[in-house]
């Protein structure tokens, strides 16, 4: 949101700027298939205002398709599934049984660790005609175990660790 910072205004330990929502998505649009947006609720009186914000930054750079929204918080999380109809929503979670969730509510991806993702819960979510999204992915290990389940959208701090393990396993992962 404008009013919390701006990117002239703020600025990381080194000096680099920070960028506003807006501003991100606007300087990267469209180097991405999708964009996870995890909306974190800085204050909880202001939660209809923040969402607004995001929803109306997604909207004017036409991005609604390619921006996927979730947010742990709880009231966060009902607030987007209001708007499944205009934005694309994730269920984000930590509790493998919330998989269940999705057949109540218009989710299009389920977030869950990969501590807790299991080959059920990716077939289940499959049969649904929904994506699983495991987190954090960082080690080749961890890598193969999501691959291996059949999970093909991950979250991962290590790009180039990443782009090796795909480089190395191009051949077996072809067919």
């Amino acid at each position: 949101s404008s009013d919390v910072c701006s990117s002239d205004l703020c600025t990381l330990y080194n000096g680099e700027p920070i960028m506003t929502y807006p501003e991100l998505l606007q300087k990267t649009q469209w180097w991405f298939t999708r964009y996870f947006t995890d909306i974190k609720v800085y204050d909880p009186t202001k939660v209809k205002q923040q969402f607004n914000d995001i929803f109306q930054a997604v909207k004017e750079l036409g991005l609604q398709d390619v921006v996927i929204l979730s947010s742990y918080d709880a009231t966060g999380n009902v607030f987007l599934r209001d708007q499944w109809n205009h934005y694309t929503v994730a269920l984000d979670t930590y509790t493998p049984q919330d998989y269940l969730l999705l057949e109540q509510y218009p989710y299009k991806y389920f977030m869950l660790p990969l501590s807790s993702m299991t080959p059920a819960i990716v077939g289940h979510v499959r049969r649904m005609k929904k994506e699983s999204v495991t987190y954090v992915i960082n080690s080749a290990q961890d890598m193969q175990k999501a691959y291996n389940m059949g999970i093909r959208i991950i979250l991962t701090d290590n790009i180039p660790m990443i782009v090796n393990w795909m480089r190395a396993n191009k051949q077996e992962n072809s067919h």
